[in-house]
This record gives C-alpha cells, sequence and structure tokens, in this order.
C-alpha cells in the first residue's frame, strides 16, 4: 500500500510541475502591431523646407547634416526623455557633435513626409520634408 501512496504522490507533482500547453491564436489582420520607435520612424534624408540645400540624414545611430553635396562628419544621436534637467519631458532628439558637445532639439512633429525639431538653445523651428 504504501508503494502505490508513493507512486500516486510522484505522478501528481510530476503533472502539476508540468506546464499546460497553451496555442497560441493567429493574429488577425488589421490587429494593432507594435509601435514603431522613433529612431526607425526617422531614419532616411530629409530636406529643409526653409533652404532647400539643407539637409539632414539618420542612418542607425548616426545623424548627418549637410548643406549642398557637402556633407558633415557623422555624429551620434539618441532620443531621450529630457535634455537637462530644467526640460520637460518629451521626445527629444540629442545629438552628439564629433567634439562631443551635445546639441538639443525638441521633436514637435514627425510623420511619415514631415518632421518638425526646435533647437533648444536658440528656440527656432527646422521643418523638413523626407526626401
Amino acid at each position: 500500500m504504501r508503494i502505490f501512496s508513493l507512486i500516486f504522490i510522484t505522478i501528481t507533482l510530476f503533472i502539476s510541475c508540468t506546464s499546460p500547453k497553451t496555442e497560441t491564436q493567429p493574429q488577425e489582420a488589421g490587429s494593432q502591431q507594435e509601435p514603431v520607435s522613433l529612431n526607425t520612424r526617422l531614419k532616411g534624408a530629409w530636406q529643409s523646407l526653409e533652404d532647400s540645400m539643407y539637409h539632414i540624414h539618420f542612418e542607425g545611430e548616426y545623424y548627418f547634416s549637410g548643406y549642398g553635396e557637402e556633407l558633415d562628419p557623422a555624429s551620434l544621436f539618441a532620443i531621450v526623455d529630457s535634455c537637462d534637467a530644467s526640460a520637460t519631458q518629451g521626445e527629444y532628439l540629442q545629438v552628439k557633435l564629433e567634439d562631443g558637445t551635445p546639441m538639443c532639439y525638441s521633436i514637435s512633429k514627425l510623420t511619415e513626409t514631415e518632421l518638425e525639431l526646435i533647437y533648444l538653445s536658440r528656440g527656432n523651428t527646422l521643418r523638413f520634408v523626407r526626401r
């Protein structure tokens, strides 16, 4: 009788410790997908609306700016919640220049075709369209 009790307890423990198999439901067409990151949405070339010769590019973690055919050295960029302790929380573009100097822009508009940045040091708005 004792052996049957031990077998019963062993089987019960084994069954209770195994996780039940769950079936995954196929995702329905038109259901919500993961939001696309700002880095992905920024990727590519943008042309200034104020000066058609000025353009910026985002590729991977690099930011490039240029005028006409000239292209400045690559800078690292990051999307941050704030640029300094006094800034309000939001979506900011922080570009680190070659010498390490950070430049900070508030992202005021970003669509498939339009980008609007506010350069926080001066307060001026830079408007771009996708190239």
